[in-house]
């Protein structure tokens, strides 16, 4: 046989039904809100990345407009900087055949050249040669001094001491003005 002794009063037990049903609501809107919590936690880093995506979207595009419509100043500066730079070059350019032209002038007969060599890209001239002859040797010397075109001629005193086949070397530094000056004297262009 079984017996069910109720010891608690009619009005407790009411309490206590309630007090569980409570307890489950309770329990219930706890599991609805941290289920939301995750919800919404999951949905701000959604949006996080979305616009992220969104304002990486849109650099690109403004990014893409400014390199298809840039200003036309900005191109016209861009283009004369290309020609400064263009300038800039034919400035340092050394018309070195009509220089070879006006400097076989001075040459005399008897004196071959075997280098005529630039100098670090300047108006500097190394200049290696034999001469027959102190005699031609002291001509081209005296010429290379009275062409005003060149100036500074580095002419060692060790050139002269034989008297025949005279294997010499020599610095020159070009005067570019007084050459233009006496090319165009002798109609030859720059």
């Amino acid at each position: 046989m079984n017996f069910t002794l109720n010891l608690i009063s009619p009005k407790t037990k009411r309490e206590l039904i309630i007090k569980q049903f409570y307890q489950i609501i309770k329990t219930f809107f706890a599991i609805v809100f941290l289920f939301s919590v995750l919800v919404a936690i999951f949905l701000l880093c959604a949006k996080c990345i979305l616009q992220a995506n969104f304002i990486k979207t849109i650099n690109e595009r403004i990014f893409v407009l400014k390199n298809n419509h840039q200003n036309p100043n900005q191109k016209i500066k861009m283009i004369n900087q290309g020609f400064g730079e263009i300038n800039n070059i034919q400035k340092k350019f050394i018309p070195w055949s009509k220089i070879l032209i006006y400097f076989n002038q001075v040459i005399p007969q008897d004196i071959k050249i075997y280098s005529f060599k630039n100098i670090n890209d300047s108006i500097e001239i190394q200049i290696i040669a034999i001469a027959k002859t102190r005699e031609a040797l002291l001509k081209f010397q005296e010429n290379l001094k009275n062409y005003s075109a060149f100036s500074q001629v580095e002419f060692p005193f060790l050139n002269l001491i034989s008297k025949k086949d005279i294997n010499f070397q020599l610095k020159v530094k070009l005067d570019m003005e007084k050459l233009e000056e006496q090319l165009k004297q002798k109609n030859i262009k720059i």
